[in-house]
């Protein structure tokens, strides 16, 4: 299956956003934390429209 753009850009906000999650639940040492920031950061992606939901069809 080929990938479009649109699946390549949703991968990069994706993992990005897990991995400054991670970093800064690192810094504090809680799994609570990385949950919170991590759903925090991909809704807010998915709101702005950066992340896109696949079309209904």
């Amino acid at each position: 299956m080929a990938y479009t753009a649109r699946d390549k850009l949703n991968f990069i906000y994706l993992s990005s956003s897990l991995i400054l999650a991670g970093l800064f639940s690192a810094l504090s040492g809680s799994w609570l934390m990385f949950l919170i920031i991590a759903a925090a950061m991909i809704t807010a992606l998915v709101y702005t429209s950066d992340i896109r939901l696949p079309r209904r069809r």
